[in-house]
């Protein structure tokens, strides 16, 4: 499940793959895991946002479902998002 920074929900990968306007990255948890972090289009604020994240112990799973949700979103990996703005709707 994704935990949506701002809201506190939560979005299985299949509702998550609905959403539209997103990006996907792994980035070391800096210390035993993985986030797939994923980052949203603020139409509002015209750039980026943080925006949901899971975690995974496995390098191969996180990576794998980055690039299933950027092949879906036809996004490419972008650089880091943890110094990105959290995004508001």
């Amino acid at each position: 499940m994704f935990n949506i920074y701002e809201s506190g929900k939560q979005l299985s990968f299949d509702e998550l793959i609905k959403v539209k306007d997103c990006v996907a990255r792994v980035e070391c948890s800096g210390s035993e895991g993985y986030w797939v972090e994923i980052a949203r289009w603020s139409y509002d604020k015209r750039k980026w946002c943080r925006w949901a994240f899971d975690k995974y112990f496995d390098l191969d799973e996180a990576n794998w479902i980055c690039d299933k949700l950027n092949s879906v979103w036809n996004s490419i990996n972008a650089s880091i998002f943890h110094s990105l703005e959290n995004y508001e709707s």
